[in-house]
């Protein structure tokens, strides 16, 4: 899959995204993604994301395809 990311700040909210994705004749798979966050200290973030997967494959021996959509809600804290 290729992949594609970048994250950007705004005083102290950060928004983050991500793409993972390739298709083909014989099918295709994607997963994307973001999130955005809050600094409510200097080592710890509140965020909250979304995120799909969706893909499968159609051939003369298979086909199958799925979508998978997840909400998030966090607590990050570095040490």
């Amino acid at each position: 899959l290729l992949h594609l990311a970048g994250e950007g700040s705004y005083g102290h909210w950060r928004i983050s995204l991500a793409a993972d994705g390739l298709a083909s004749p014989q099918g295709r798979a994607f997963d994307l993604g973001a999130r955005v966050g809050y600094d409510i200290s200097r080592d710890g973030v509140l965020f909250a994301g979304v995120r799909m997967v969706e893909g499968g494959a159609d051939t003369d021996e298979v086909y199958n395809f799925a979508q998978i959509n997840q909400l998030s809600l966090g607590l990050s804290w570095a040490f």
